[in-house]
C-alpha cells in the first residue's frame, strides 16, 4: 500500500481530526529533528531501557511501514533513523499511545 492511498483510507476512515491525531506524532518527531537538534540529542543521551522490539511503536511512528512482518520490524538492525531514535521523550510515548509497552524511560519517571 503506498502512502497516497493509506492517507486517503486513513481519511477515510478516520475522518479529519482522527487523522491529524494519528500523524500529529510523526510530524512532531520530524519537527523536534530539523529545529530542535539540541533538545533531541539531550533526551537521547538521557534516555534508558531498551526496545521491547514487539512492533507496537512501528504503527504509530510512521505513515506506513513495509517492514512490518508478522507483527515484528523486519529490518530492526538497520531502521530507518526516525524508527532508531523513537521515542524522544515522555510525550513521544504518551502521543503514540504505547505506554507500558514501549521499554524506554527517563530517570525522572522511575
Amino acid at each position: 500500500m503506498n502512502t497516497l492511498k493509506f492517507l486517503y483510507l486513513a481519511y477515510k476512515n478516520l475522518g479529519l481530526i482522527g487523522l491529524i491525531k494519528h500523524l500529529y506524532p510523526s510530524l512532531r518527531i520530524r519537527y523536534l529533528v530539523y529545529f530542535k537538534p539540541k533538545y533531541i540529542v539531550n533526551q537521547l543521551l538521557t534516555r534508558k531501557g531498551g526496545c521491547t522490539k514487539n512492533g507496537c511503536c512501528c504503527y504509530m511512528t510512521t505513515f506506513f511501514c513495509p517492514y512490518i512482518k508478522d507483527g515484528k520490524c523486519s529490518v530492526y538492525k538497520e531502521q530507518p533513523f526516525f524508527c532508531r531514535i523513537f521515542p524522544i521523550d515522555k510525550k513521544s510515548i504518551r502521543l503514540s499511545h504505547v505506554e507500558n509497552k514501549c521499554g524506554y524511560y527517563w530517570d525522572w519517571e522511575k
